[in-house]
């Protein structure tokens, strides 16, 4: 018996599962530096907290898909934000079009509320 296409299988929603079990944050560091953010992110389970830096491609690619679920799904999703080490106080849609460029460090914690969540919107980005 052969397990012909068995590592062609994919579970993409599946992907960011190691990652919600980690505790310390640099085992995170340590996997989205061998894997990259892009490939750990999903999002289907956004939520979490993120560092990301802007002039890495990769990490302006996930912001960016975590700005437009923000747009989606409600912008006061995101909390506890910092940008280049300034307190945000809210994320609107004007902050994310004149700050989040090629360059900078965004922090903040995206949490979405069950009811809010756009599976159809989510699914477009996976």
């Amino acid at each position: 018996m052969y397990a012909v296409g068995v590592s062609r299988l994919h579970d993409y929603r599946n992907y960011d599962f190691i990652k919600h079990h980690m505790r310390y944050d640099w085992e995170k560091s340590v996997l989205y530096d061998r894997f990259g953010i892009l490939n750990v992110f999903n999002p289907h389970r956004p939520s979490g907290t993120y560092r990301l830096d802007l002039t890495i491609h990769e990490e302006r690619m996930v912001a960016k898909m975590l700005f437009d679920l923000a747009r989606q799904e409600g912008l006061n999703n995101f909390s506890d934000m910092t940008f280049n080490n300034a307190a945000v106080e809210k994320l609107t849609t004007d902050f994310i079009r004149t700050n989040i460029k090629n360059e900078g460090i965004f922090i903040g914690h995206y949490q979405c509320p069950e009811d809010k969540i756009r599976t159809e919107f989510r699914e477009q980005l996976g």
